[in-house]
């Protein structure tokens, strides 16, 4: 414990925000590590507050966070230019099939070419929860490039062999972050990440399934559980003015 650093606070930090955890559940653990830090004998180095790792001010939970199409297709048009083909093959998982990016990159050949025989992406989420996603077309055809990526079915579709996930995991959001500004829509409440790609394709699948079932209560209902967490109170966080323009 003397020995924690910056280094291992923005570790903890990545791995938090890769988990999908709240900024403001974040700032109250960094709370209790300082406080528990600065009783430590001999502590080798002096932490940081939380401005220096970005985390100056909790986010808004009620602010909009899905990307706009125009946004997605300009930041997969730049992945694509960069060379980074599993960044964009992550957009298009989370836009399309509502992944996390743990979820994404936890996902082996065998899954996916398992999904593409179904239909059906089965998928082991937050928490340890599963559920099945029916894929669309778009799902579909990122999963099968993605397979082109994996040299066996054990591989992982986008963690080269010998790599750590939590690595890869923060390459895809940095390049996010490192980006967004060339892509982002001017009127934005906040910046854009990963995690609202999830805030697009729950807006969407809310909009086909009030169109099929015209029960919005029941539309709210999938969508939860397709999105993993079966919380329509947060779903309808996700839904933004797609939700108050149905209540």
């Amino acid at each position: 414990m003397r020995n924690i650093s910056d280094k291992h606070l923005e570790a903890y930090i990545d791995y938090r925000r890769g988990n999908e955890t709240s900024e403001k559940t974040i700032k109250g653990d960094l709370a209790a590590v300082r406080f528990f830090h600065r009783y430590i004998e001999g502590a080798r180095f002096q932490l940081s507050g939380n401005e220096k790792f970005g985390l100056a001010s909790t986010p808004d939970g009620r602010a909009d966070r899905a990307w706009s199409d125009g946004e997605y297709k300009k930041m997969i048009a730049l992945a694509e230019r960069l060379d980074r083909p599993e960044v964009a093959l992550a957009m298009r998982l989370a836009r399309y099939a509502g992944l996390r990016v743990h979820e994404i990159t936890r996902l082996s050949r065998k899954d996916a070419e398992q999904a593409l025989s179904a239909g059906m992406l089965h998928v082991k989420g937050k928490g340890g929860k599963e559920r099945d996603i029916p894929l669309t077309t778009e799902a579909v055809a990122a999963l099968k490039e993605a397979c082109e990526m994996a040299a066996s079915e054990n591989d992982k579709l986008l963690v080269p062999p010998g790599e750590k996930t939590h690595l890869v995991i923060k390459r895809i959001q940095n390049f996010i972050r490192r980006h967004r500004d060339k892509v982002m829509e001017s009127g934005k409440e906040v910046n854009i990440t990963f995690h609202g790609l999830r805030h697009a394709y729950a807006r969407e699948q809310f909009r086909v399934k009030v169109g099929e079932l015209k029960k919005i209560r029941r539309a709210l209902a999938e969508v939860s559980e397709k999105l993993g967490h079966n919380r329509p109170e947060v779903t309808r966080i996700y839904l933004g003015s797609d939700w108050k323009g149905k209540r």
